[in-house]
């Protein structure tokens, strides 16, 4: 049996990505360290022919609350990467389709790749959007209802049928300058999963059991719930950027829970208004901060320029650190960390719940928008900001998360969060139990 793994480059600070490329190889054993789990180790020995190809990581792309991002045609010049990198996968169950068509159409119009194994690394929820008669599949999504303010401002916040816990307000940041491309070929992926022998996600049953229903109705597969996978191997960085390890001395120096960590991912970036904003409503919290700025990260400059005048002397002052990059599960494992203001990666996100941090939403794109309603909505862990990056609602989403009785409600459920994601682990566990139960299916196939 062949199992063919393709990376989805979620980006360097997440265990599922990087920006390296892997030739095709099969995988050395593992050693003492990692082996934390006998089925691991089993799967290992019986060594099934592996093939690892990352893709190449996708562009910047900055962060809109107002209108529909211009990435599509960025996104569309790495095809032919992503193409190449495809083609190296050796022995992998790649087959060529040569379809006549009017435009360049998605990957999969031209290339089809079929799977016995999906691994999927996202929040299940995310899978719907695209699934069943959803409004996203369908295109049945008005733009009257998104807008902001008025007699719609109340439709606006009203829950998508067949997309909970999505509301009405989040479906424009799915737009792109080519919505009906990037639809389809959403579309594409999500079906793809269905003719798969098995699915496996990188999540935990006690996280996802409201979702658990939907999900079984929409692929019919056999899911293997088995995360967090963070959790198995120790934290390796893959990034370009080196991380700041110096900003854990200066933790060390803060009192607990007093810190606020900000990191948007490794793809998002933001205009320079945005990012004026950002540090105006981390100054005027009074709340220490340790925040990852990225390099490039800010539109039309290098690194921190549009910084205004006077900040420089808060960090001075010791109620700031300002990193290019950051290892950020030793920074969320970290006794001073009291809040998280992310993206809403999936894997940042499953970062914060594993590690009891309560979370401040911004998310951009793609499965981002689903985890942060879970986040604010259902699991009630955090709060998202409403107006995108206005520094009087970042001031007050920050003392309401950090200091205000709302935000120890939030640290009192994640936690509860945090101490079912260490015992699904442990023996008897459902994610133990879980990858035991796809480590037998693996082997009998």
């Amino acid at each position: 049996m062949d199992l063919t793994i393709t990376g989805t480059g979620h980006g360097p600070n997440q265990p599922g990505g990087g920006d390296a490329t892997i030739p095709s190889r099969r995988p050395h054993k593992p050693d003492a360290s990692t082996r934390k789990h006998t089925s691991l180790q089993r799967l290992f020995d019986h060594r099934p022919p592996y093939s690892f190809q990352t893709p190449p990581p996708p562009p910047t792309i900055l962060i809109s609350t107002s209108s529909p991002s211009r990435g599509s045609p960025e996104m569309t010049s790495r095809m032919p990467e992503l193409r190449a990198s495809l083609r190296m996968l050796s022995g992998s169950p790649f087959k060529s389709s040569r379809r006549t068509q009017s435009s360049e159409g998605s990957l999969l119009d031209q290339q089809r790749l079929s799977f016995s194994f999906v691994f999927c690394p996202s929040h299940s929820t995310s899978h719907g959007l695209f699934s069943g008669d959803s409004p996203m599949k369908t295109g049945k999504t008005d733009r009257s209802d998104r807008a902001d303010g008025g007699a719609n401002e109340k439709k606006s916040e009203a829950l998508v049928t067949g997309l909970e816990p999505l509301k009405v307000r989040d479906l424009s940041k799915f737009l792109t300058s080519d919505p009906e491309g990037a639809s389809k070929l959403m579309e594409l992926m999500v079906q793809g999963m269905k003719p798969a022998q098995a699915v496996i996600w990188n999540t935990f049953k006690e996280l996802e059991e409201l979702q658990l229903v939907n999900l079984h109705r929409d692929f019919p597969n056999r899911h293997f719930l088995i995360g967090p996978f963070h959790k198995y191997f120790p934290a390796l960085s893959t990034s370009l950027l080196t991380r700041d390890e110096n900003c854990i001395s200066w933790l060390d120096k803060q009192a607990p829970k007093s810190v606020l960590y900000v990191s948007f991912g490794s793809l998002a970036g933001v205009e320079e208004s945005q990012f004026l904003e950002i540090a105006w409503g981390l100054a005027n919290s009074k709340q220490p901060f340790l925040w990852v700025v990225r390099p490039g990260s800010v539109k039309g400059s290098e690194w921190l320029e549009p910084l205004p005048d006077g900040f420089l002397e808060i960090i001075a002052e010791g109620r700031g650190y300002i990193v290019k990059w950051a290892p950020q599960r030793k920074i969320l494992a970290h006794r001073s960390i009291g809040g998280f203001w992310t993206h809403n990666g999936w894997n940042s996100t499953l970062e914060s719940v594993c590690e009891g941090v309560p979370m401040i939403c911004s998310p951009s794109f793609g499965d981002q928008l689903p985890n942060a309603r879970n986040v604010s909505d259902v699991w009630k862990i955090g709060v998202e900001l409403w107006n995108g990056f206005e520094r009087g609602e970042i001031e007050s989403v920050i003392k309401r998360v950090m200091v205000d009785e709302d935000g120890l409600e939030m640290k009192d459920r994640i936690m509860n969060l945090k101490e079912k994601a260490n015992l699904c682990l442990k023996k008897g566990g459902s994610s133990y139990s879980s990858l035991e139960d796809l480590v037998k299916f693996i082997l009998s196939c």
